[in-house]
């Protein structure tokens, strides 16, 4: 059975196995839908790699897990639009019915911080989840955006650095407008059976879209500048920047070199997405 459908077959199944071995750690992480459930992929005390934050680390999991070694093991924490920096509450005003979700991230960094075979923990996140939206739980006074995010960094990189975790920073996958996913989506499905024809033809415009052009561009760079400016004073602190898997020369697409779709909706990856980015993703956590 090939990667892709190991990947599907165990997404299929809703990881039932993963969810089961996480609830029994975490019984408040009840399910709720595929990208945000925790799940451990082997018995606690056997996963190396921790992900953490929203349905964006959600989206890594399947692929990831056809990449471990037997040595090697993925444990995700993933919640509802859920900032992955401690004491951080995002969409506490837009969507106050979310704050059990920063209750959730809690767990799953006390987990992490109390798990020495958890060497490696992986913060991701979709920007825009958080942005001009975002409560420190800890210092609550704090109104002001930037302020709180710095503050929410350099707690997150001061606790795990103590606890000698090495840290990977995702700088967010583009994000297209639903639009433009769904006629690319389309183009996907009635394509023809000759991918050259297929990759050559006018209906894929859609599928490719200039940098300056995609959702949510202001959010992401304003994550990836206050990270970088915080972790600058870390050694143990590296990031994986997704735009190097989908963009070139400026240009993002939805579509690997084959044709094959790579997102299920404007902003998550798809089981192929994931299989897409996840070779080079675990090249770098083992480096």
């Amino acid at each position: 059975m090939t990667s892709a459908k190991v990947a599907e077959f165990r997404l299929n199944k809703g990881f039932s196995d993963d969810r089961k071995r996480c609830q029994q750690q975490i019984p408040d992480w009840k399910p709720l839908w595929d990208m945000v459930e925790c799940r451990f992929q082997r018995a606690p005390g056997e996963n190396t790699i921790a992900i953490i934050g929203d349905s964006h680390a959600g989206h890594l999991y399947p692929g990831l897990i056809t990449q471990t070694r037997a040595d090697e093991g993925i444990a995700v924490f993933p919640a509802g639009c859920a900032v992955p920096l401690i004491g951080l509450q995002a969409s506490s005003r837009s969507h106050p019915d979310w704050a059990f979700t920063g209750h959730l991230l809690e767990e799953g960094f006390r987990y992490i911080l109390n798990h020495k075979n958890l060497t490696k923990v992986v913060l991701a996140h979709r920007p825009g989840c958080s942005w001009n939206d975002v409560a420190d739980t800890q210092n609550p006074n704090n109104r002001d955006y930037n302020s709180i995010m710095h503050e929410g960094f350099s707690r997150t990189f001061d606790a795990l650095s103590k606890a000698g975790k090495d840290i990977y920073v995702v700088l967010d996958n583009p994000v297209y407008k639903k639009d433009t996913f769904l006629e690319c989506k389309t183009s996907v499905v009635r394509r023809p059976s000759s991918i050259p024809d297929f990759l050559s033809s006018k209906n894929l415009k859609s599928c490719s879209v200039k940098m300056l052009e995609l959702e949510e561009k202001t959010e992401r760079e304003n994550w990836d500048k206050i990270s970088h400016e915080i972790g600058s004073s870390y050694n143990n602190v590296h990031f994986i920047d997704m735009s190097d898997f989908f963009c070139k020369d400026g240009v993002c697409s939805m579509l690997d070199q084959k044709g094959n779709l790579l997102y299920r909706d404007r902003e998550h990856l798809n089981v192929n997405g994931s299989l897409y980015v996840s070779p080079s993703i675990i090249e770098l956590l083992r480096n």
